[in-house]
């Protein structure tokens, strides 16, 4: 049994959604929707015509444009499931086939609506970038963007989990992560040269959207920098 809260980590391949649900059979589990298979409302045949073509061109389009890995991910995920959920061409498809769509995501599926607002660019992407067709969403409703509390650590608990940490580098990227508030792919990737001694900050190179900027240094770094002389002398223990 998963503990509460756990996201879980598996293969991309077809089948693996159908296997993980089994394996947690009777438990509360959670799927992103891009991600669940969908059954098509037409009849199966021909339910893969033009697919692969229209689904190709969109890849290509989202790299041209500069689009993350995970961004046309996701977009092509619901685009696939929007395609497959009729089985028509897309060019056949109003605005009532994507209110219904997005309403089964909604009742049905359970999709948040982040995910839901998510699926709606997607499907504006297709239509006007892709396609070259007039968007049918123009008037389709977002919902509103859920505002959820964070939860947060309390002094003695950020003490504990710091301290919990044995080898010197894994707790120096911890507690850079922690202070600077840093993604995990930014602390992976950061280099002796992004810390400027002088002017104490930390460069962050290409992070989300492909940006940069720059955070304040910290007591981390100077807990990082010990790690590292230990190392070169041999004195670090566990690389």
């Amino acid at each position: 049994m998963a503990p509460p809260g756990d996201v879980l980590d598996g293969p991309d391949t077809d089948g693996a959604i159908d296997h993980l649900l089994a394996l947690f059979a009777g438990e509360l589990v959670e799927v992103e929707p891009s991600l669940r298979p969908v059954k098509a409302q037409s009849s199966p045949h021909g339910q893969d015509r033009g697919q692969r073509p229209i689904l190709e061109a969109m890849a290509q389009e989202l790299k041209l444009r500069g689009y993350g890995a995970k961004t046309r991910k996701a977009y092509l995920g619901h685009a696939e499931r929007f395609l497959r959920f009729y089985a028509k061409e897309p060019q056949d498809l109003g605005e009532a086939e994507v209110r219904n769509f997005v309403l089964h995501l909604i009742e049905e599926e359970g999709a948040s609506h982040s995910s839901v607002n998510q699926c709606v660019s997607a499907l504006k992407f297709l239509y006007e970038k892709v396609l070259k067709h007039p968007s049918p969403i123009v008037h389709l409703p977002r919902p509103k963007k859920e505002r959820k509390l964070p939860s947060v650590l309390s002094r003695q608990e950020v003490i504990r989990l710091i301290e919990a940490v044995g080898n010197p580098k894994h707790r120096a990227l911890l507690m850079l992560a922690y202070s600077a508030g840093l993604r995990v792919g930014e602390v992976v990737r950061l280099q002796v040269t992004d810390v400027d001694s002088d002017r104490r900050l930390v460069h962050v190179r290409q992070s989300k959207g492909r940006k940069d900027r720059y955070v304040m240094r910290c007591v981390a770094i100077s807990r990082s920098r010990s790690w590292r002389r230990q190392s070169c002398s041999g004195e670090g223990g566990q690389r």
